[in-house]
């Protein structure tokens, strides 16, 4: 579980990519923000391990590499609270809003890890800091492409809650929500696991909405690689896009 990190700027340079556009890259768990998007590299306090992320100034291409000897990471690129492409409630999603990838995955045999569509929902548009005096947003999200966690494994933490499944696209996704003391936590599991393809997030939104999501405000949105204890891999995404929720009439689209 993700508790927003600010951290200053460090180890962060610029370089040359292979298409010739600026990109950046970092190994440190600072936030960076560029044009609308962001990348971030949250960890636990008991995390050990090293990280490299590198990414191209129009988030359409991002390489994450980790290894994670102790604890858990989060490897994101997406918007986050304050972007212009975020500000709007979940029911004010457009009906054809769709987020995808193309993703390419190399790894040894240790898979504990989550790639997923990632972000946050409150019911203010607010800093993280800022709401529920100071403890955190409402509610974590995952809409989960790949793991090799089984299904039977969701539902063995605390109070963790089966809520049926939804058909996105023709494939099928489990659904789970678990309550913590000041959040909640909000799954969609792929049962035919992919790297690759498109997500229309209104629907699995509505969903959720239909099983007690409340009417909040977007404030984090990401693609998303959490490798827990033990996992190590490279992950690169190309074609990226990240919807701008608040477009007119469009449904998705990189900064414009």
């Amino acid at each position: 579980m993700k508790l927003f990190n600010i951290s200053l700027i460090v180890g962060l340079f610029l370089l040359v990519s292979h298409s010739g556009l600026t990109a950046a890259q970092s190994t440190g768990p600072e936030t960076v923000k560029f044009g609308p998007f962001s990348t971030g590299n949250w960890r636990s306090d008991d995390f050990k391990g090293t990280a490299h992320r590198q990414w191209s100034e129009t988030a359409d291409s991002f390489r994450f590499d980790w290894q994670t000897e102790k604890g858990d990471q989060i490897g994101q690129i997406g918007v986050s609270y304050g972007s212009p492409y975020l500000g709007i409630k979940v029911d004010d999603l457009k009906a054809a809003c769709v987020m995808s990838t193309d993703a390419v995955y190399t790894t040894p045999d240790n898979h504990w890890f989550y790639w997923s569509i990632y972000g946050w929902t409150n019911k203010d548009y607010t800093y993280w800091s800022n709401s529920q005096d100071g403890k955190g947003w409402d509610v974590e999200f995952y809409i989960i492409q790949y793991t090799e966690k089984p299904r039977s494994e969701f539902l063995k933490g605390k109070g963790c809650e089966d809520i049926g499944s939804v058909t996105v696209n023709g494939e099928v996704y489990a659904c789970y929500k678990t309550k913590f003391e000041n959040s909640t936590q909000w799954l969609a599991v792929r049962q035919k696991r992919t790297w690759s393809g498109a997500v229309n997030l209104k629907t699995i939104f509505s969903y959720w909405r239909s099983k007690g999501l409340g009417n909040e405000y977007i404030v984090d949105l990401g693609w998303a690689l959490e490798g827990f204890g033990g996992s190590t891999g490279t992950l690169q995404l190309t074609n990226t896009i990240i919807p701008n929720l608040m477009a007119e009439n469009k449904a998705s689209g990189h900064q414009q």
